[in-house]
């Protein structure tokens, strides 16, 4: 970023923090001053919702290639093994970036009854008779606690924010461009992060 910016770098010159995935509480605790590989849908909307006024700019601005992407790699032998089957896979997901597109709302009930059902299952298979009770004796006392309350109101104003700025944020296809593979695996190697450039 620095040389993108006409200047030189010295990586060592500064400081890291590894905190995890707790971006926000690494800012807010001033533990880094920065925060990097962060997703505008996720720590972003999450710093607003704590009271923070917190500033972004996308990394492909200042020389770095937009990686956070998905992409599906896989070899030649496992392409041809699996052909029928991965193009189920693609034309899965096109349909369910489609209907997300569309029908935001729907998708948003889709994802909510699957979590709920993945949870359900969950509690069913992995839990002993003890800790469901617990479990349940937990969620009432959050009920009746207003403090625990609240806090559960906040996490649920926060989930619908950051699936709301999700779904915005899926791209319309997933394909990837040779073009771009091969930015990215120049600069990959430039950084040296790989060893040699490999083909698509």
């Amino acid at each position: 970023m620095v040389e993108a910016d006409g200047g030189s770098c010295d990586i060592a010159s500064y400081g890291k923090h590894n905190g995890g995935f707790y971006h926000v509480k690494a800012l807010q605790d001033k533990a880094a001053a920065v925060a990097t590989l962060v997703f505008y849908n996720f720590e972003v909307i999450e710093a607003q919702q704590m009271g923070l006024r917190p500033g972004f700019f996308s990394l492909k601005e200042w020389g770095v290639p937009d990686f956070c992407q998905l992409v599906l790699f896989t070899t030649p032998q496992r392409l041809q093994a699996l052909r029928p089957q991965l193009r189920q896979l693609v034309l899965a997901m096109r349909r369910a970036t489609g209907l997300i597109k569309r029908e935001p709302a729907r998708a948003a009930r889709i994802y909510e009854q699957h979590v709920k059902g993945s949870a359900a299952a969950a509690g069913t298979t992995n839990r002993s008779a003890l800790a469901k009770v617990g479990a349940a004796l937990s969620g009432a006392a959050a009920m009746v606690n207003p403090v625990a309350a609240m806090r559960r109101r906040k996490e649920r104003k926060l989930e619908a924010a950051i699936f709301d700025a999700t779904l915005a944020a899926l791209p319309n296809d997933n394909s990837l461009s040779g073009a771009y593979f091969q930015d990215l695996m120049a600069w990959l190697v430039k950084t040296g992060q790989v060893d040699a450039q490999v083909g698509p």
